[in-house]
């Protein structure tokens, strides 16, 4: 019995668990949530970290509209998301649409995004954003 409370003891301890899928499929509705806020010009600063740093098209942007080939008008489609969490992390990549409501208007994107959780809320926010408008 000794022998084998000392064995265990002497275990590394595990390097944790895969992250549970219901937590990616909580994080991967943020960045939809923010296309959808930038496509309608509603406001979405619940979504970001008070010092998010916003890149779209090579361009570093502070408002609304903040990804890139998003109009204030419009309706965004998400074509397909890839989120991967990792501790208090996750990264997600996303393909887009938007289509302006007023114009015949299409215009594709694709964005990356790190997500952060706030450690006092467990709320997930948008730290980072990288999007570029298909060409």
């Amino acid at each position: 019995l000794l022998m084998l409370a000392t064995a265990c003891a002497g275990q590394p301890p595990a390097k944790g668990l895969p992250p549970d899928p219901a937590v990616a499929d909580r994080v991967a509705l943020l960045p939809a949530d923010a296309l959808e806020a930038d496509g309608t010009s509603r406001q979405a600063d619940t979504l970001w970290a008070a010092d998010a740093e916003i890149i779209a098209d090579g361009h570093r942007r502070t408002g609304s509209p903040r990804l890139a080939g998003v109009g204030e008008r419009g309706r965004v489609v998400v074509g397909s998301t890839r989120v991967d969490v990792v501790g208090e992390f996750a990264w997600a990549s996303l393909r887009y649409q938007w289509f302006s409501a007023d114009e015949n208007l299409i215009t594709e994107g694709q964005a990356t995004l790190i997500l952060l959780r706030e450690p006092a809320t467990s709320s997930w926010r948008i730290l980072h954003a990288h999007s570029s408008q298909g060409r």
